[in-house]
């Protein structure tokens, strides 16, 4: 593992702050030369509640890709085309000089703006109000492969930017950095929040491969990446079509237009792991069957966009993709360009937007996309724009996606006790949890919230609670309680200092070993060999409540795994490793 240190519901009166990050869309692009002055072009703006289009004089123009972050006020912040990052005046963000350097930057593209879709994902840096992490494609000169030659991102790069600089309009103090180097799909980059509410999940896949990679993104900087091989391979990546989560982060959907493609998964936002790949394949070949794809707000719809059609897909219902419903057909209009169908977008008013493939001066947008069939009412070229879109929307993830689970393990409050005397343990039970307390005789009931002890030594009791409401890895916490007996003269027995609980599953494991764990400091997990040499190390932070580690490189055999704390092993065990 590589350490490296360094919003769609609409509310009639307002909207809540976390959701205002994307209220600012900056569109438009220019197809004359003069693309290095100012002029005027297209903002949209979502504050009142509806979309309202504007005219604004800037420089910036773009091809595809296009991110931007407005506060928590719905103010824009910055905005970047790829190649360059421009401030809220629409000026140069200092020190945003050799931005993203690399070949399509430099050469391959002009000033216009890179032609990745998501190729750049702009986040607010955890724990902090003005550091914000922009994630995005770097590429290298064409290559070979199969006689074709091909422009691949080789990084994915990373920079930082602090709003406290430059008199509040920010500047970039980390530029550039590379996170991996490796042949990438171009574009695609998609986020979701950890189901802590606070951390982030990066998700890319690697060109060529089943290869998904993933970083995670703390208030101490960046783990990863973590790689995953699962679904299909993709080649033929350059050119349209998207991937994107779902409100609630539990799928993932991507396609690749030229490879005739969508693929859906589940994502278990506790380990940043993807499952169960289900695939439809064009047989028929037909290019640009792929171009756009988002879910409804309530996660049950997933839009398809083709450049003539908009599909929905019920995804409540099992094989889905063989039940498509055509819920629009290209009209006809040209605005001046044909208005086939592109890109979208989920926005504030909870309205799905939709530019055109040839740029033009039209939005699409579907109106009501938690409803099911013709009846979400897509309108076609609904919002006309003052200036043309070089087919570009801005990506956005979802900013205000909560927290999983709202429960708590608690066994309760250690006590003591005379001898003979029975004490109720646990707190009030929460609906939709289950409740399973370790084995012991000494228990009235080991399902429930509040059993009754009547111990007769001073015993430690185990609670395990599960959320039925939520499926993830991590939808399972543990707690303990010690009731310590007075044995005479009221002489009690020392409480010893309570260091956490933590323990291992699966034992024996094969591939991915979880740690769960409560603790109030962080930690560290050590596993050993036979021999004692440390074959792996994983930091327990205190507001997680389990991590993954690989251990599919690792050799049959019994392994010993400790817990580090301030310097001192505060837990240990075994565990059998099989293969």
């Amino acid at each position: 593992m590589k350490r490296i240190v360094f919003a769609s519901l609409l509310l009639v009166c307002t909207f809540t702050s976390a959701q205002l990050r994307t209220n600012t869309w900056e569109l438009s692009g220019t197809r004359i030369p003069d693309y290095r002055n100012k002029q005027n072009l297209t903002e949209v703006n979502f504050i009142t509640g509806f979309a309202d289009t504007l005219t604004v004089f800037r420089q910036m123009s773009f091809f595809i890709t296009n991110s931007s972050i407005s506060d928590s006020l719905g103010n824009l912040l910055f905005y970047s085309n790829g190649q360059w990052i421009a401030n809220r005046n629409h000026d140069s963000l200092e020190n945003c000089n050799e931005f993203n350097a690399g070949y399509s930057t430099d050469q391959y593209y002009d000033g216009r703006g890179l032609g990745f879709t998501q190729g750049m994902i702009i986040i607010p840096h955890p724990d902090s109000i003005f550091l914000y992490d922009l994630f995005y494609i770097t590429t290298e000169k064409k290559f070979k492969y199969h006689h074709n030659l091909y422009t691949e991102a080789m990084h994915l790069s990373h920079s930082v930017i602090d709003m406290r600089l430059d008199n509040g309009l920010g500047a970039v103090t980390l530029k550039n950095e590379y996170l991996i180097e490796d042949t990438l799909i171009q574009g695609k980059l998609s986020a979701c929040k950890h189901a802590n509410g606070k951390d982030w999940w990066i998700i890319d896949h690697k060109w060529n491969s089943t290869i998904f990679y993933t970083w995670l993104l703390t208030p101490t900087g960046i783990e990863g990446p973590y790689s995953q091989s699962i679904g299909s391979i993709i080649i033929n990546d350059f050119g349209p079509g998207e991937a994107k989560f779902s409100s609630d982060g539990s799928q993932y959907a991507i396609e690749s237009n030229y490879d005739y493609f969508i693929e859906h998964y589940n994502f278990d936002r506790c380990t940043g792991q993807l499952s169960n790949p289900y695939k439809f394949f064009n047989s028929t070949y037909l290019v640009n069957d792929f171009v756009g794809l988002s879910f409804s707000p309530n996660n049950e719809f997933l839009y398809r966009c083709s450049q003539l059609n908009i599909i929905q897909y019920d995804t409540k219902v099992k094989n889905f993709f063989n039940y498509p419903d055509t819920v629009a057909i290209y009209d006809g209009t040209y605005a001046p360009f044909p208005t086939w169908f592109s890109m979208t977008q989920l926005a504030l008013d909870g309205r799905i937007y939709i530019c055109t493939w040839d740029g033009d001066s039209v939005l699409t947008y579907i109106d009501n996309p938690d409803i099911m069939g013709i009846a979400c009412s897509v309108v076609q070229h609904g919002i006309i724009l003052p200036y043309l879109n070089n087919e570009s929307i801005p990506y956005f993830p979802n900013y205000d996606l909560s927290p999983l689970g709202n429960y708590v393990a608690d066994a309760g409050a250690n006590d003591t006790i005379n001898k003979g005397q029975t004490i109720q343990l646990g707190i009030p039970p929460v609906a939709g949890v289950k409740y399973l307390w370790h084995s012991d005789p000494t228990l009235s009931d080991t399902t429930i919230a509040q059993p009754i002890a009547s111990p007769d030594t001073t015993t430690t009791y185990y609670l395990i609670v599960t959320d039925t409401s939520t499926y993830s890895s991590c939808n399972v916490r543990e707690d303990t309680v010690t009731v310590f007996l007075d044995i005479a003269d009221a002489v009690h027995i020392p409480k010893p200092q309570n260091h956490g609980t933590f323990r291992v599953s699966p034992n024996p494991v094969s591939s991915w070993l979880n740690m769960i764990y409560q603790s109030n400091d962080d930690a560290v997990f050590e596993l050993f060999d036979a021999f004692g040499s440390r074959k792996a190390t994983i930091n327990l932070y205190h507001y997680f409540k389990n991590r993954m580690l690989d251990i599919s490189a690792l050799p049959a055999g019994i392994y010993e795994w400790k817990v580090i704390q301030r310097g001192k092993s505060i837990a240990h065990g075994k565990v059998a490793v099989i293969r």
